[in-house]
């Protein structure tokens, strides 16, 4: 169905033993498309993730867009999704000789148009995090909240931006 450019992933079996313990949480598997579904099943979950939820106003009722890049360091690669169909992938340059630890978090945690409060309850549970509001006159009625590898933001107190933020250490280095 689909393949990377310039030959970035050579091994598929390779995933499986890089992704062991990110397993994707049961039952939400199913809120990817077939087109993340099959990224999953081949190379495991992203090693990192970016979720941008465009909410276009003017149409009653409100239209959304999701737009995700999952990067895979392990394999140079980073793909691209609007709406969950697969948009094309490009050549991860330049990473530096580190070795990548576990993301805690998956994209299909992150359902478009999910409140804040929700957020609280099914992500966040009682892990500290921080609070920054953004001005008015940057994103009307904004908030950006950090926590351990991960930064959400939310407009209108609806998310619509999710990052996973890998861990990283050197190679060879006990944790």
């Amino acid at each position: 169905m689909l393949l990377l450019v310039g030959g970035a992933v050579r091994d598929y079996t390779h995933a499986g033993d890089i992704h062991k313990n990110q397993i994707p949480m049961q039952g939400q598997i199913d809120q990817l498309s077939g087109d993340q579904q099959e990224f999953v099943k081949k190379f495991g979950p992203p090693e990192a993730f970016k979720i941008i939820i465009h909410i276009e106003q003017a149409d009653s009722p409100a239209k959304l867009s999701r737009y995700e890049i999952w990067d895979y360091f392990s394999f140079k690669t980073s793909i691209a999704f609007v709406d969950g169909e697969f948009a094309g992938d490009e050549e991860l340059k330049d990473l530096p000789d580190l070795m990548i630890l576990p993301v805690m978090y998956r994209p299909e945690q992150f359902i478009s148009g999910m409140s804040l409060d929700e957020v609280k309850k099914r992500i966040i549970g009682n892990q500290d995090y921080e609070k920054f509001n953004l001005p008015n006159d940057y994103l009307e009625d904004s908030l950006l909240i950090g926590l351990e590898q991960l930064l959400l933001g939310f407009e209108r107190g609806k998310l619509t931006y999710a990052e996973s933020i890998p861990l990283m250490e050197n190679e060879g280095k006990n944790q």
